[in-house]
């Protein structure tokens, strides 16, 4: 089980998550949803200590959990100048030897012999999805996983998905588009105004799709009755 407790975190005097408290099992896709600028990112960031002010504890089945246990993959990924793919995969393996790169890159038959500043912006996320998976952390947090991969990839990242969860990894998945909530999550929780307003069981996804339809539509009643207001 994976137990965050009490996370807070911000930018100086700008508090940007404010007590947070969630829980995902092993073998799990736990999404968190929300708006753009919810705190998706830096709620992962947090967990990673990458930028924001950090208060909180986070937890591993039972024992403390560092940020090196975890395998982060941003929204948008970062390479080394002049590196090839290869060099790349090869250092994000050195504690997991039994990584097989060729056998992982037939998913997605990246030129791994090209430096990665040759890579599109689907190629390199597809990168640093192998380079996660090749750390092999038993916590993922993915961020925004689907953005920039074509119709095929995200068949391919649907399997991979699907194939962490039966070996019993923790997933935790940002989206702002409820359909990919929907497709690949067991749980759900809507972050906004800097907390978990709701959890969701996937039966209750619908309820879900309203709450975050009621939401919207109750921040902007009023900036419709402004637009259709005779001049």
């Amino acid at each position: 089980m994976l137990n965050i407790s009490n996370l807070t975190a911000g930018y100086g005097n700008t508090l940007i998550l404010d007590t947070i408290n969630l829980k995902a099992a092993a073998g799990e896709v736990h999404g968190i949803l929300g708006v753009n600028g919810a705190g998706k990112t830096t709620f992962f960031k947090a967990l990673c200590r990458l930028g924001p002010a950090f208060s909180g504890e986070v937890s591993w089945q039972g024992a403390p959990l560092s940020p090196a246990g975890m395998g982060y993959l941003p929204a948008e990924p970062y390479f080394y100048p002049y590196q090839t793919g290869q060099e790349y995969l090869e250092l994000c393996s050195h504690r997991n030897p039994g990584f097989r790169i060729d056998k992982w890159n037939g998913l997605f038959q990246l030129p791994l012999k090209d430096l990665t500043e040759t890579y599109s912006t689907g190629m390199r996320k597809k990168l640093a999805l192998l380079g996660i998976l090749a750390g092999g952390y038993q916590v993922l947090l993915l961020d925004e996983p689907f953005s920039g991969l074509d119709l095929e990839s995200t068949e391919i990242l649907y399997e991979i998905l699907e194939e962490l969860r039966r070996n019993g990894l923790c997933l935790l998945l940002s989206s702002h588009i409820m359909a990919t909530v929907r497709q690949v999550c067991d749980r759900a929780s809507y972050l906004s105004e800097g907390q978990i307003q709701e959890t969701f069981d996937k039966d209750d996804f619908p309820a879900l799709e309203q709450f975050v339809k009621t939401k919207i539509h109750d921040r902007t009643k009023a900036a419709w009755a402004e637009i259709r207001k005779p001049s």
